[in-house]
């Protein structure tokens, strides 16, 4: 059950890492 539980939260930390990079690439490319 721990290491079920370290998995998800390493999934949704992953999953938030990803949006970030999304946002920030769309944000970088609407400056140009």
């Amino acid at each position: 059950m721990q290491l079920e539980n370290k998995m998800q939260k390493l999934k949704e930390h992953f999953q938030l890492k990803e949006d970030d990079l999304k946002i920030r690439l769309n944000v970088a490319g609407q400056l140009d």
